[in-house]
């Protein structure tokens, strides 16, 4: 089955109604490197996951239900933001009884791809760069609107999408991104035009962070679950955590996108342009915009320029 949470802005935390296991193979842009067995799986806006579901045990037993006890707001409150005979119910199966040798145990070996991981994703000694980016919602003395924006040396610069572009990536480069996620909800991350592997989500003290820009990292950092080990370019940022990319981007160039996948949001104030510019050295600076930040009209026409020497460097590339 391939799975595919389209809603808006609710998180779905999938299982079983019986409680049998299931087998996940793969997610947003590929096979994962094993296949991960597990009898619940939590997709975010945006998120895709490929699954094995076995049947064969429970043949002729009647109705089996995919059900959702994801709050909303996630991570929110157990319980709140859904009913259990609503939200809670997303698909019945109905299991008839086997009409065939139904016995042998599924063998997963052949969706294993390494090839195809290896060459989708990145190691992080190949990143050229460290990125430290803000996810924020001033839910307390601000006026509630989600923004993105990057970690400044005195504090978080938070922009609107309109605004100058801060983030200048150099084509078939990798980077790691830190997103700090400075609001009580978690958020499904985007990036356009790349595929990126988790590499950890880590608390971090957020006063501190707010005030001056101070990282102060909490706890110990914690790998991604099993079945988001494959290449992604959907991944959820808790509350008060830094989530850590290892993010591939492609060999093309132009202006893309990276943004919360929460359709309220992403259409709000919570998404930011991503210029993917030629040259690909690991030595090279990355360029970034000297256009006074909140002149929109400047910033596109800077932008409009720069796309066009990229159009023609290409041309004359190729």
């Amino acid at each position: 089955m391939r799975l595919l949470n389209g809603a808006n802005s609710r998180y779905l935390n999938l299982r079983f109604s019986n409680g049998m296991s299931f087998v996940v193979i793969g997610n947003d842009q590929g096979y994962l490197k094993h296949p991960a067995t597990t009898n619940n799986i939590l997709l975010t806006p945006g998120e895709r996951a490929d699954i094995i579901v076995d049947f064969c045990p429970y043949a002729g037993k009647g109705g089996i239900i995919l059900v959702n006890d994801a709050p909303a707001p996630y991570p929110g409150v157990a319980g709140e933001g859904f009913t259990p005979c609503q939200q809670g119910r997303i698909m019945m199966f109905n299991v008839s009884a086997s009409t065939g040798a139904c016995d042998a145990e599924f063998d997963t070996a052949p969706f294993v791809n390494v090839e195809t991981h290896n060459v989708v994703l990145a190691k992080e000694t190949e990143s050229v760069r460290t990125r430290d980016l803000v996810a924020y919602i001033n839910h307390e003395t601000g006026d509630g609107v989600p923004r993105l924006g990057v970690r400044g040396p005195d504090g978080p610069i938070l922009y609107e999408y309109e605004e100058p572009a801060t983030e200048f990536v150099y084509n078939s480069t990798v980077e790691i991104w830190r997103i700090f996620n400075l609001s009580p909800e978690s958020h499904p991350i985007h990036i356009h035009i790349s595929a990126f592997t988790i590499i950890s989500r880590q608390g971090f003290e957020p006063k501190s962070f707010a005030a001056n820009g101070a990282v102060n990292l909490l706890g110990n950092p914690v790998g991604p679950d099993g079945f988001e080990t494959g290449p992604k370019d959907v991944a959820r940022a808790d509350p008060y955590q830094v989530l850590t990319l290892l993010v591939k981007f492609s060999h093309k160039t132009g202006r893309y996108m990276w943004h919360c996948h929460m359709l309220e949001h992403e259409e709000n104030a919570m998404m930011r342009p991503l210029i993917l510019e030629a040259g690909l050295t690991k030595t090279d600076p990355i360029k970034k915009p000297n256009t006074p930040v909140g002149n929109s009209a400047v910033s596109m026409a800077y932008e409009a320029v720069f796309l066009l020497a990229i159009g023609v460097a290409t041309l004359v590339l190729l």
